[in-house]
This record gives C-alpha cells, sequence and structure tokens, in this order.
C-alpha cells in the first residue's frame, strides 16, 4: 500500500475500524458511524457509502497480496494471526436454528440468511 496516498490509506483504516467496533461492513451505515467516531482520512472527511463502494471495488488483487506479504513479513512467525473478511450471504433452508437469521439479500429467494462477519482471529 506505499502507492496509495492518504486518503486511501485513511479509509482502509477507517472501514476496518468501522468493521470492529459496529460489527457491521453494511457500506451505507458508515457515514452515520464516521459522524460519531474519529476519522483517519485527512481532515476527517465522511464519505458517501457509494464513495466507499466505489473504493472497496478499486483494491485489486494485487494490493490484496501486497498487505498480506506485508502483513506475514511484520509478524513473529511463530505467532497464527488470520486476517479474515466475508461479505457472503448464505441461503439456509434448514429450518430454526439459532445461526440463521433474516437479512436483506441482493437477490432476495425469501429465505433465512446466515449474517456475514469480519474477524481477526489469533491462536
Amino acid at each position: 500500500m506505499k502507492r496509495w496516498d492518504d486518503r486511501g490509506k485513511g479509509m482502509l483504516l477507517d472501514l476496518a475500524a468501522y468493521s470492529v467496533i459496529a460489527e457491521s461492513n453494511v457500506a451505507q451505515h458508515f457515514p452515520d458511524y464516521a459522524y460519531n467516531h474519529p476519522l483517519m482520512t485527512p481532515q476527517n472527511k465522511i464519505y458517501s457509502d457509494s464513495t466507499i463502494s466505489r473504493f472497496i471495488r478499486e483494491i485489486d488483487d494485487n494490493d490484496r497480496v501486497e498487505f498480506l506479504n506485508s502483513w506475514n513479513a511484520n509478524h513473529d512467525k511463530n505467532e497464527k494471526i488470520y486476517v479474515s473478511y466475508d461479505s457472503t450471504n448464505k441461503n439456509c433452508k434448514a429450518g430454526d436454528i439459532e445461526m440463521a437469521e433474516y437479512g436483506h439479500p441482493k437477490t432476495d429467494v425469501g429465505v433465512a440468511l446466515q449474517s456475514s462477519t469480519t474477524r481477526l482471529l489469533t491462536t
């Protein structure tokens, strides 16, 4: 991410903090979160949900690989740290199970959805 400007680095840090604090990854809720929290973007600029979505789409495979290589280079090889982000919805027709809840899918097929999460796991 060395080639990123301060705006891009700030937005990425803001999105990471939002995902952890709000326990959500819904872009349209980010501006509400940003209004009530300190931001890392220059001048604490609050970006719209459409700007956030566009920013995420612009992150390419090379950016992801560079981030993971940098992350791994700066951490102890004996310390297992897993970073994952999952924004997929999973349709569930299993009936009454606690792990499934109704959500808002892109294509509504009328079934419960297992909610998506952002996780930083250490073992």
